[in-house]
């Protein structure tokens, strides 16, 4: 079986993240690697008192080692579900999810449904986004998930590794996540609101500092507008919740951008900064037919100090905004028009 970006091997041990084979096997796994399993680290077998349990079936094994919710979903959540995929279209089935989470601190959080309802700080709520998205794309696929416990072998009978792939399959796996994750958060959702502006306060970086400026000039055309400071503080849920209650979705760019996948289609999405653009770069933007980038006024960012991680190694994709107010207020009209 060959499924693309990933590795497929009988009777394997797992530690950790570390990958135990016999050494005639370590160089052509490395070959096979081509940077696409860097996270895994891989040592020839040796004897040891290490407590083990051995897993029957075919099992998937993924790593959770990025907590940006934009590099999880991108990067490898997407290939994993493709890798999924895949076995289902061929008849194969998958009896197991094994779950390594590298992040020492997050490992005592479970893996269940409150999660969707958790709020943390900043680390803390990207990982319940995380386990939110996951639990909802295996709810219903009838594997044993397995979170891999420190020091304790694992022998798996077959393990597919899943590396990595910016390569994204839209529309279709995108499409499909959506619909499972509304279907498993049981969101119940109306339009309420004509505009959702985030200004992305929350993040000390990439703002729209004009924000009241704007939400006032679209009021004065009969419009409801929504503005809000923070995503980090409110619950999986409660985003999904009010990303599908708008008409009209206005943002920076950033990791926060990710969350347009479990949109509706047909809204409309205006996006600042196309220099550094997340739908840009992974193809997002694609799924929808209303995308536009209003012009704007970059303004130098004075705090380089970003609360929530390190910053861009280039310092200007951390400059704030002052949108051009009209452009906006003139692309938004023509949607209601």
């Amino acid at each position: 079986m060959f499924i693309h970006n990933s590795c497929l091997l009988k009777n394997i041990c797992f530690t950790n993240n570390t990958l135990h084979v016999h050494s005639n096997l370590i160089q052509k796994i490395k070959n096979q690697d081509k940077l696409k399993f860097r996270h895994y680290n891989i040592k020839s077998i040796t004897k040891n008192s290490i407590k083990q349990i051995n897993v029957k079936g075919f099992t998937i094994h993924y790593l959770f080692h990025s907590h940006n919710i934009a590099h999880f979903l991108y990067d490898t959540f997407f290939h994993l579900m493709y890798v999924f995929e895949t076995c289902n279209h061929n008849n194969i089935k998958i009896d197991n999810l094994m779950l390594y989470i590298e992040n020492n601190d997050l490992r005592k959080f479970n893996f269940n449904e409150e999660c969707i309802h958790n709020t943390g700080n900043y680390n803390e709520a990207s990982h319940f986004w995380c386990m939110s998205v996951l639990l909802s794309y295996i709810h219903d696929l009838n594997i044993n998930l397995i979170i891999q416990k420190k020091d304790i072998n694992y022998r798996c009978e077959n393990i597919i590794l899943v590396g990595e792939d910016r390569g994204l399959r839209f529309p279709i796996l995108a499409n499909i996540l959506k619909n499972k994750v509304l279907k498993y958060i049981q969101l119940k959702s109306e339009v309420l609101i004509d505009i959702l502006i985030y200004n992305r306060k929350d993040s000390g970086r990439r703002i729209i500092l004009n924000d009241i400026e704007l939400a006032n000039k679209l009021k004065e055309h009969n419009l409801k507008v929504t503005l809000i400071d923070s995503f980090s503080n409110i619950s999986f849920y409660e985003q999904i919740k009010l990303l599908n209650s708008c008409k009209t979705f206005i943002s920076p760019t950033g990791a926060n951008m990710t969350n347009i996948v479990f949109m509706n289609r047909d809204i409309t999405i205006l996006e600042v900064d196309k220099r550094n653009s997340w739908p840009l770069m992974w193809g997002t933007y694609k799924l929808f037919k209303k995308y536009y980038s209003v012009k704007y006024k970059i303004i130098y960012n004075k705090n380089k100090s970003n609360p929530n991680g390190s910053i861009q190694a280039n310092p200007d994709f951390d400059n704030n905004f002052n949108i051009d107010i009209d452009d906006a207020v003139n692309f938004i009209l023509k949607q209601y028009h």
